[in-house]
Formats: structure tokens, C-alpha cells, sequence
């Protein structure tokens, strides 16, 4: 299929990219009460549009139990995302200094997680990126030892944040994430508003899926973007992994952006 008659299927098919609600999510899933027994978050909340990672299997944060003796957020459930330098769990050894990235599918437009020290005050950080990893704001808190401090970040076309400590002891924790699209569009093929780097715009959706869109995600491919091309596990709808991000950047992310691409939104 040529590059224009696969324009003109998408542009026929596409009637408007829809918007999306906020989404919430607590890390409600019956974590243990101590690290070692922990497992660190990845693809647990792929359905909801949002995965996670650090930087090396086993360094993203662990899902821990209020029977840790850390305080859940008083508006949320029992179960928390904690990281402790100590700690020694699924496969990592300490995960303090290694950021926590979650990657979401669609452009948001707002992401707000609170924040807490454990046991004492820590400095923490959440600093938002778009499609093309233009950093677009950060915020940075002084988290206090079992208490709770919201950190929000706002901007058009966030497409991932990195959860870090600057400053204070071993133990953190997040909780209550909350991402939303606001008024823009919430459409997954839809990357960019241009296809030249370094003009306004590049790698901000924009609700319009077109030929620029297209070619940005060639780039991207080509640059082995990760945060953008990386998309799917496996090519083949129904099969486990289709539409989950692995890692590996290859033909399968390359033929299920076509698929997207093709469909509309």
C-alpha cells in the first residue's frame, strides 16, 4: 500500500479523536508487607492506557502493604508504590536511585501523584516529558515522613513522567495517580501537529491524524525511540502482549503503528 492510499484510508476512516476522562489508579493490587517480597510495577495498569519502569528489571518501585507500617494516602486504599535503596527484591538490589518512569499511551494533558518521605522528609521529584522527550515542567516537593504532598504537573502533550529523589533517605512513596487528556485529543496514533524537528509543535498531538503523524513516527523508529516507538510486544490482535510495550523496539512496533494508523481514531 502506497503512503497516499493509506493516508486516504485513515482519512476517511478518522471522524475525530474522542476525549477521555480522568483516570485514577491506586495501586490497589494486594502487595505484600516488606520489599523483599515485593514485585516491581510493569505493564499492571497496560488497560488503563499507562505502564512502568525503571531502568533495569526489578529497580522500578516495588507495591507494598499498609502493614509496612508506611501510611497509605488517607484518601485512597491499602496497598502504595514504594522504593527503598536497601531493599533487595524481584531480581533488583536497591531502587532509591533509579527513577520510576511511567509511560502513557495517549497525550495527557495533567498528571498528579502524591508523595511521601516513609519515615522522614525526603525531596522528591515528578518531571513530565512529551512524545519527542522535550522535558515540559517538573515539580519538586519536600515529601514529609507519613504524610502526604501532592505534586501536579500541566502542559500539553505529556506522554511520560520520571519519579525521582533528590534529596533524603532510602525510603519513598507514591500514591493515588491520577493522569487525564483535559480538553485535547486522546487518540494513540496521533504523535505530532508537524513532521520537521525543531518547528512548534513537533511531537504535540494535535486531534488531526495525517501524514505528519505518519512520518514522525518513522523518525522516531529510526532514532530507536523507545518512549515513542515502542508500542506493542507482538503484531498479531489477541495474542498477550499486542498493544503492551516490551523494551524492544522492532518490525512488530513498526506493522502494529500501521495497524493503529490505519484504523483512525
Amino acid at each position: 500500500m502506497t503512503k497516499n492510499r493509506l493516508t486516504g484510508v485513515v482519512l476517511a476512516a478518522f471522524a475525530g479523536c474522542g476525549v477521555a476522562g480522568a483516570t485514577d489508579i491506586d495501586f490497589e493490587l494486594g502487595g505484600p508487607i516488606n520489599f523483599a517480597s515485593t514485585f516491581a510495577l510493569t505493564t499492571e495498569y497496560s488497560a488503563q492506557g499507562v505502564t512502568f519502569s525503571g531502568p533495569t528489571p526489578g529497580s522500578g518501585g516495588g507495591v507494598l502493604n499498609v502493614l509496612s507500617n508506611f501510611g497509605v494516602n488517607p484518601r485512597s486504599g491499602s496497598d502504595f508504590l514504594a522504593f527503598n535503596a536497601g531493599a533487595s527484591y524481584s531480581g533488583g538490589v536497591g531502587n532509591a536511585t533509579s527513577p520510576e518512569t511511567i509511560a502513557f499511551d495517549s497525550a495527557q494533558t495533567l498528571v498528579r501523584i502524591y508523595a511521601s518521605g516513609g519515615d522522614s522528609t525526603n525531596t522528591l521529584k515528578m518531571e513530565a516529558f512529551d512524545g519527542g522527550g522535550a522535558s515540559l515542567g517538573s515539580v519538586q516537593v519536600d515529601a514529609p515522613g507519613g504524610d502526604w504532598a501532592l505534586m501536579e504537573v500541566s502542559a500539553t502533550g505529556i506522554r511520560r513522567v520520571v519519579l525521582s529523589q533528590v534529596a533524603g533517605d532510602g525510603i519513598f512513596l507514591f500514591d493515588d495517580l491520577t493522569f487525564e487528556p483535559g480538553s485535547g485529543p486522546s487518540c494513540q496514533p496521533d504523535l505530532t501537529t508537524g513532521a520537521i524537528a525543531g518547528q512548534a509543535g513537533y511531537g504535540v498531538p494535535n486531534g488531526v491524524l495525517n501524514n505528519d503523524d505518519f512520518f514522525y513516527y518513522l523518525a522516531q523508529f529510526a532514532a530507536g525511540n523507545l518512549a515513542v516507538a515502542d508500542l506493542t510486544t507482538g503484531a498479531i490482535p489477541g495474542q498477550p502482549g499486542y498493544g503492551v510495550p516490551n523494551g524492544v523496539l522492532n518490525n512488530e512496533d513498526f506493522f502494529y503503528y500501521l495497524s493503529i494508523f490505519a484504523a483512525g481514531c
